[in-house]
């Protein structure tokens, strides 16, 4: 974890930096100053595959001690989805246009592209069903809303703990 906490410090100072080098002005903006902003932005993007697989890793460890700590009968961390319900859940292929530039999923904080499998949650919030799915096994709410997945749209979720 503390790996991927350096990964961010270090992707957020570098874009930082990349802000701090351009003027206030894009007119005034020299070729070099330019240049400097575009590399610290590409550092940071290239550790975004990094921080996203880790964060996956992270959540499969806590995944595996929640199982593994919970006394038996425990609820404490909410009910895990069935594989019923993991099938029932709407899954669909991004198409272009499908959703918006700069929409992300709120689990790993990845974009929405063309061409990927997505699901939907009955709340109607999408995410990638990967990332869905590895998520409802732990808990079956949405990371968003904290709605259950027998909520469906309306009402209010279980709040959380």
């Amino acid at each position: 974890m503390f790996q991927a906490v350096q990964l961010l410090d270090a992707s957020l100072a570098d874009v930082q930096a990349a802000v701090d080098a351009l003027p206030a002005s894009s007119e005034g903006a020299t070729a070099s100053q330019v240049g400097f902003a575009a590399d610290g932005i590409a550092r940071a993007d290239a550790r975004a595959e990094d921080i996203s697989r880790m964060a996956r890793q992270l959540l499969q460890l806590l995944r595996s001690y929640s199982q593994a700590a919970a006394p038996q009968g425990s609820n404490r961390g909410g009910r895990a989805a069935s594989e019923a319900e993991l099938a029932g859940l709407p899954s669909f292929a991004c198409r272009p246009g499908s959703t918006s530039d700069g929409d992300v999923c709120a689990i790993c904080l990845s974009n929405l592209e063309p061409g990927d499998a997505l699901k939907t949650m009955p709340c109607a919030h999408v995410y990638h069903g990967a990332c869905l799915v590895e998520w409802l096994v732990v808990r079956a709410n949405c990371p968003l809303c904290k709605r259950g997945l027998s909520e469906g749209g309306a009402g209010g979720g279980d709040g959380g703990e």
